[in-house]
């Protein structure tokens, strides 16, 4: 408290005390000389207590007075003493060296009157670290200061300066003018058009109307407005303040519509929430429809809430469901082979560490470019492929030419080429940025959730994560294609393979339309045998998969292994022991650490899709689908990296009542 402060408290306790004298002298009158006894006690106490506190402020002013003189001249003291904004000097070590009147009166009370400390005042940080970082705003009880750092040479030292002005009314009226900020979401039901063959019109009906009372009972709850706009949309409008409460609540509505029950059955059906944050209402809605973009991309069944440049996001524990509508396929097919035809070759490349799926995706690519009269270059670093039975495979089939390292593709690029990107949307995690960024035109197919970094430039983005594999897409692209791609046994079988891969044979992510491309790829010539023959492995990589499996631990359900040191082609083996891992009783997920070098870690992640491991993965900052993801940490070794994917499980699968704690066993 201030001084001033000080001596009305003082006044309003000493008039305390004089009530308090004449109490006691009544009672001793009245009654006995104990009860007189007893007060007076209280009384001295009492009065020793705020003689004492008066004294301490004291002697503080008094330290104050000493310090100066012992650093600085009587002048200087003085000029520093009577600054009228606060002000503090301390060491490196953030030591409270000298500080001026109007810091003591501003801040210092009984409960701070021996900190010794800096930090507290200036943000938390070391005093350096806080001169660096500049000028910032700092919370000190209830009010709010621009604290200004600066630094001088003192005896051989340095020496830091800051100076506090208070900001506390326009920081309030920031933080009401946030609080109050208009905020749009849409709503949208997934899946309730599909309600089809099973209902009649009446009972469709009746469905529609249960799922509206679900969000209206939701939104009730809240301080906003809720309107339908469409037969599967629905738009909210309120303050930002709602939007932290929903938060808070973690859209508990998106658990509410996936139990949504009619006549006792549970319907399956979930809802997708985009945000929009601004000034403007148009601002709004824009990034509400981004927002609600982003939550469909990955597979729906989750709110995404723009916060700054990213996202958040909540709920994605449901199962996609399969979209049998190939409109998005004819329109891509039909603006695919214009670009095409309009360039002058055309670049293919996958992610990083190419697989079956990002191989067989580019072959199907080529082959439509081919039909097309364009040619065609596979982008390619073998050393770093795991397709590399598929590649040998091609090569003797005459595709030699056409797969090439990235500097023979980088010569090859002009202007007029267009660059196809396979198995992956995210601009950071493509096998070669330098083609990225060389090309002038992109096109994107990809089957995996979409992820905030995706690529934004894209001249088509092909994007559909209910597909079970990119070889998936990319045979249905060939379709539409005219004149009709053309494709060899081999090209087949490796589009066969990829399809394989990330099906898991067709266990994962199967649907009808999986199905459909696999007979076609069977049409056209693929041996299924030759396929399973693509992923076969010598004994001593079985026999070093064995040996990760065996050193696995479950939590919560989960199998962890970590492969040895540096065991060889253990990106390849992790994989393939993360999913040997799934067949084991009881495992809802699998998790495979490898120790990569260079002081990081790669985690393989595999599920049936009980639990989303892209979730979790991307707690980690990485990312995939459902049933498989994958990520990179650096900084850890293979033990920290174990705690914090535990982290990231509890923290996406937060423990259920009277769940038991399970420790790594």
């Amino acid at each position: 408290m201030s001084f001033k402060d000080f001596l009305r408290e003082l006044a309003v306790e000493i008039a305390a005390f004089v009530a308090a004298a004449a109490f006691i002298v009544v009672v001793a009158v009245r009654y006995s000389g104990w009860a007189a006894l007893v007060g007076s006690v209280l009384l001295i106490a009492f009065s020793v207590y705020k003689i004492v506190k008066f004294f301490n402020i004291r002697n503080r002013e008094r330290q104050l007075r000493d310090m100066a003189s012992h650093s600085l001249d009587a002048t200087d003291a003085g000029s520093v003493n009577d600054f009228p904004m606060p002000m503090l000097v301390c060491d490196g070590d953030g030591i409270i060296e000298l500080f001026n009147r109007s810091f003591f009166h501003t801040f210092m009370d009984e409960s701070v009157i021996d900190r010794k400390l800096a930090q507290p005042f200036i943000g938390g940080c070391d005093p350096e670290q806080a001169e660096s970082n500049g000028a910032a705003i700092v919370k000190i009880k209830d009010s709010y200061y621009i604290v200004t750092p600066s630094s001088f040479e003192f005896k051989g030292g340095k020496e830091y300066v800051f100076y506090f002005t208070d900001v506390s009314e326009m920081k309030r009226a920031q933080l009401a003018y946030i609080k109050n900020r208009p905020i749009i979401m849409l709503l949208q039901t997934d899946d309730i058009a599909d309600i089809k063959a099973d209902y009649r019109d009446s009972e469709r009906a009746a469905i529609r109307g249960g799922v509206e009372e679900v969000i209206e009972n939701w939104t009730g709850q809240y301080d906003c407005i809720m309107r339908k706009i469409s037969e599967e949309r629905f738009m909210i409008i309120a303050q930002s303040d709602v939007l932290e409460k929903m938060r808070a609540d973690r859209f508990s509505v998106l658990d509410k519509i996936r139990e949504y029950k009619y006549k006792e059955r549970v319907l399956g059906l979930t809802l997708s929430i985009g945000d929009g944050t601004g000034v403007a209402i148009t601002y709004c809605e824009t990034s509400a429809e981004q927002a609600l973009d982003m939550a469909l991309g990955r597979g729906g069944d989750q709110a995404a809430v723009k916060t700054k440049d990213e996202y958040e996001f909540f709920g994605g524990v449901s199962k996609s469901v399969e979209k049998v509508t190939k409109f998005q396929t004819r329109v891509a097919a039909s603006s695919l082979s214009s670009l095409i035809s309009a360039s002058d070759r055309v670049m293919i490349m996958g992610h990083s560490f190419p697989d079956m799926d990002a191989f067989g995706a580019a072959v199907g690519v080529s082959s439509i470019t081919r039909a097309l009269g364009i040619d065609a270059y596979i982008a390619l670093d073998e050393n770093r492929s795991f397709a590399g039975a598929a590649v040998d495979m091609l090569r003797a089939d005459g595709w030699a030419g056409k797969i090439i390292d990235v500097n023979e593709a980088l010569a090859l690029m002009t202007r007029k080429t267009l660059l196809v990107v396979v198995d992956t949307h995210k601009s950071s995690f493509v096998d070669f940025p330098t083609l990225y960024e060389k090309a002038s035109a992109t096109v994107v197919i990809d089957h995996h959730r979409k992820s905030v970094d995706h690529i934004k430039d894209a001249l088509i983005f092909f994007h559909d994560p209910n597909a079970s594999s990119t070889c998936e897409m990319v045979t249905e692209l060939m379709r539409y294609i005219t004149p009709a791609p053309t494709l060899s046994p081999v090209e087949a079988q490796a589009m066969l393979a990829g399809i394989m891969l990330d099906t898991k044979e067709f266990v994962l992510s199967t649907g009808v339309r999986t199905f459909e491309a696999a007979a076609f790829l069977k049409g056209k010539g693929a041996d299924t045998v030759a396929v399973k023959r693509l992923f076969s492995n010598s004994i001593e990589s079985n026999r070093k998969r064995s040996e990760i499996i065996s050193a696995a631990h479950i939590y919560r359900g989960c199998a962890i292994a970590c492969t040895a040191p540096g065991m060889e082609n253990a990106r390849l083996l992790s994989a393939q022991a993360a999913d040997e891992l799934l067949e084991v009783s009881g495992v809802k997920a699998s998790f495979v650490i490898v120790d990569s070098g260079k002081d990081s870690v790669n985690i393989s992640a595999r599920s049936y899709g009980d639990l989303n491991v892209q979730i979790i993965m991307e707690y980690l900052g990485g990312g995939g689908h459902r049933t498989m993801a994958a990520a990179q940490l650096t900084g850890v070794n293979m033990e920290e990296a174990k705690s914090k994917l535990c982290e990231a499980i509890d923290a996406k699968y937060p423990r259920t009542d009277g769940e038991e704690p399970t420790p790594i066993s």
